[in-house]
């Protein structure tokens, strides 16, 4: 479903009781990250919308990944290997600045 249609695809999951309803960023992330054979295109086209509820997945999405712990440039290379990210310009500034407030705010969070 996700593949065709993701917003379909939420309905369905929700519907199923496979997401709560309404559906939490941290369930959509789960989703995202864990589930084998979703588009990689659609995944990003999925977090590069521009409303709150995308933009809470997409911070919730970008939490999931070991950012203390590595180097910024392998966290980059992790993040952006795990979605397609879209080519108009302002849904990767979009993307790769909430991922870069993320990023900042855990490693400055774990030197406190």
């Amino acid at each position: 479903h996700f593949n065709k249609s993701p917003k379909e695809a939420m309905v369905f999951l929700q519907n199923n009781q496979l997401l709560p309803s309404p559906p939490d960023p941290r369930s959509v992330t789960l989703f995202l990250r864990n589930t084998t054979r979703l588009d990689k295109a659609q995944v990003g086209e999925y977090l590069g919308k521009r409303d709150d509820a995308h933009k809470n997945v997409l911070v919730e999405y970008c939490k999931t990944f070991d950012l203390v712990h590595s180097k910024f440039i392998d966290c980059l290379r992790g993040f952006l290997e795990s979605f397609r990210i879209p080519g108009e310009a302002q849904v990767i500034d979009r993307i790769v600045d909430n991922f870069s407030e993320v990023y900042f705010n855990a490693v400055a969070g774990a030197k406190n």
